[in-house]
């Protein structure tokens, strides 16, 4: 095997990980048990993926069909109408989701000097992605 690719499984220089591990690599055992949950992963992910596309699918149709609707008031179909936009800003609030978790890890390390400042800007720059969306749906509603 090649060294390089032999140290990338060697744990002995990771000091936060139990001592049962030894310094040969991982066992088998645990490189089966992430390939298995990388898999059933992707296979969820997949599923969930689908089940989604066809909910969206289905409402649309029964959204589009409400609007075909003669009967329905102006105002009745401009809510609909709007209701078929996508939901804005959904990925600066995962953005500022993950960032906020991995600032605040980061700053549990305990940084020194300019790492820590950045792990500080990191930390308050996702929290402000992760309340963008309200912000800006509060002043569209405000009419500001």
């Amino acid at each position: 095997m090649d060294p390089i690719c032999a140290s990338l499984f060697d744990l002995g220089h990771a000091p936060f990980l139990a001592s049962g591990v030894s310094s040969g690599g991982l066992p088998g055992g645990y490189i089966a048990i992430v390939i298995v949950a990388l898999a059933a992963g992707t296979v969820l992910s997949l599923i969930w993926m689908l089940q989604r596309g066809r909910e969206r699918r289905r409402r649309f149709d029964l959204l589009d069909t409400a609007l075909r609707n003669p009967n329905l008031t102006a105002e009745v179909q401009r809510d609909l109408a709007r209701s078929l936009h996508a939901p804005r800003m959904r990925v600066p609030f995962v953005i500022g989701w993950f960032g906020l978790f991995a600032g605040i890890g980061w700053l549990c390390t305990s940084p020194r000097g300019d790492e820590e400042v950045l792990a500080w800007l990191a930390t308050l720059g996702a929290f402000a992605l992760l309340t963008l969306p309200f912000a800006l749906r509060e002043l569209e509603t405000r009419g500001a």
